[in-house]
């Protein structure tokens, strides 16, 4: 069990190396943390606030009534929010995972991580809820993909790489007390981590 003080302390320890590389990078037009931009990082935002209002103009029965239809809906999901609640929540997660993310590898890939993620996190998602689920959990990919980051590159102890996981995830089960949306957020969360591992994210 993570004690909450060892939790600060990582976090602490690993924001510091943070700034540290980061000001390393501008002094010397190196390649950590927003060298290469934060461009896509802003387009999927910018995308989330579109997908909440998306709803009003696309039938979402519409898409269910074509071939392979939830699959198309739950590729959809990842930039609809749900609500406006929704969209500050991810959109700040996604600002703040992404924007570190982002500059470790190529465009395509940090894309790419997003959507199956997040698509498969959905239809993971929907199985336990009997249904289609509306509700990104996207972000919780760029967690995955940031938590392998972490790893393999050891900025912290492997230790406090997973005491940071956990972390992350009971906050949110406790926040979303609904088996759906855990079952969805851990699914995009092991997509996310499986896929940097596989495509040896910014190796």
């Amino acid at each position: 069990m993570f004690r909450r003080h060892d939790l600060d302390h990582d976090s602490l320890d690993f924001w510091r190396r943070q700034r540290r590389a980061a000001q390393r990078s501008r002094g010397r037009g190196g390649f950590p943390f927003g060298s290469r931009g934060n461009q896509a990082t802003i387009v999927l935002i910018a995308l989330c606030v579109v997908g909440l209002i998306l709803p009003s103009f696309l039938p979402l029965g519409t898409l269910l009534a074509l071939p392979a239809g939830t699959v198309w809906l739950a590729v959809l999901s990842t930039i609809m929010p749900g609500s406006f609640l929704g969209l500050i929540f991810i959109g700040l997660f996604i600002w703040m995972l992404g924007s570190q993310l982002e500059p470790h590898d190529a465009t395509w890939k940090y894309v790419v991580l997003f959507v199956l993620a997040g698509t498969l996190g959905s239809l993971a998602g929907d199985q336990v809820a009997g249904g289609v689920m509306i509700g990104s959990v996207a972000a919780f990919g760029l967690a995955g993909g940031y938590a392998y980051i972490m790893w393999a590159h050891q900025w912290t102890d492997q230790a406090g790489v997973w005491r940071w996981v956990l972390g992350l995830l009971v906050l949110n089960a406790i926040l979303s007390f609904q088996a759906a949306s855990i079952v969805a957020m851990v699914t995009s969360f092991v997509v996310g981590f499986a896929f940097a591992y596989a495509t040896r994210y910014g190796g």
